[in-house]
């Protein structure tokens, strides 16, 4: 089933140089930076409520920044994806993509950079503070035995899910079983011994998520990217249980899906592809990013999003009614 709509966008405020809620001011020169990446040939996605689980909604576009009573704003047109269309692969999986019947554009965080060092990331909004930030990613660094960096993002949510990001390099993805290039003997030893290596720190990575990662009575997202030549995978764990992240991270899971990661390259043109760790402990596709700027995933993943929108729809209609009483 094909379908297409009219486009539909909504001018948005993205961010200012007000102070938020967490007492954080954006200077205008870094609203401004951020319009090489709105208005250039790749674009941000128009998410959900920052959570990656969910397929984009369309893109962010047309950004610029102005002033208004003293304060800067970055604003931009937030575009909603207005074509639909339905395909069964051979194996009887259904798809749904997504694009626009316009101009097209590949999505920015599809953009691969080379990644020679393990980085990981955090958001100090679920440690407390910028300093437990620090003193988390710190003490994951003193414990390794491989060299990593660590880095932190910020969401404008009030306190936002748990989240924390490992990316890894292209030597660990071969290592898990997944890589699309061969190594040179020699340096197979070399590979065993970072494997190794690699379970201690995520390991640790977990356990120290689950002991202090706020809030305390939400699930927290595991993410782990590996780049694969020029393509991104993401494998996300959403659990408290440190022993279920942990053991869905295991080579002899992981390598289970080289078959769908070739086939979603070759046939998909994917520049991204995402899996779930799904409820029955296994690794589950949920969508794609593709060169060209369409998303493709199952059925199941767009019907979460959409369910998780009109909830939010639902809420800021009682809070509009409340406000208005």
């Amino acid at each position: 089933m094909n379908e297409k709509k009219a486009k539909y966008s909504q001018r948005y405020v993205l961010s200012s140089s007000n102070v938020d809620k967490h007492g954080h001011i954006i200077t205008k020169q870094a609203l401004e930076s951020s319009l090489k990446f709105i208005n250039g040939e790749r674009k941000p996605r128009l998410g959900l409520d920052h959570n990656r689980n969910f397929p984009p909604m369309g893109r962010i576009n047309n950004g610029e920044v102005i002033e208004k009573d003293g304060a800067y704003y970055l604003i931009a047109d937030q575009e909603y994806f207005n074509v639909s269309k339905t395909a069964t692969l051979s194996n009887g999986l259904e798809l749904i993509e997504m694009s626009f019947s316009d101009e097209n554009f590949p999505f920015i965080e599809c953009e691969m950079e080379p990644i020679e060092t393990i980085e990981i990331q955090i958001d100090p909004i679920n440690l407390g503070s910028f300093e437990n930030g620090q003193s988390f990613l710190n003490e994951l660094k003193l414990e390794s035995d491989l060299v990593i960096k660590g880095s932190e993002f910020i969401r404008k949510s009030e306190i936002p899910d748990p989240e924390i990001i490992l990316k890894l390099t292209e030597i660990i993805g071969i290592a898990l079983g997944i890589g699309l290039r061969k190594i040179p003997e020699k340096l197979g030893e070399a590979i065993g011994d970072d494997l190794a290596k690699f379970y201690k720190l995520i390991s640790n990575a977990i356990r120290k998520s689950v002991k202090e990662m706020i809030p305390k009575n939400r699930p927290i997202h595991f993410v782990v990217e590996i780049p694969i030549n020029k393509t991104i995978l993401e494998l996300i764990v959403t659990t408290r249980n440190p022993d279920t992240a942990i053991n869905a991270y295991k080579k002899e899971e992981i390598e289970k899906l080289k078959n769908e990661l070739e086939f979603s390259i070759k046939n998909l043109n994917a520049e991204k592809i995402q899996f779930f760790f799904n409820e029955e402990n296994k690794w589950e596709i949920n969508y794609i990013l593709a060169s060209d700027g369409r998303v493709i995933g199952t059925k199941k993943s767009f019907k979460k999003r959409d369910d998780y929108f009109q909830k939010m729809v639902e809420k800021q209609k009682k809070r509009d009614k409340r406000n208005n009483a």
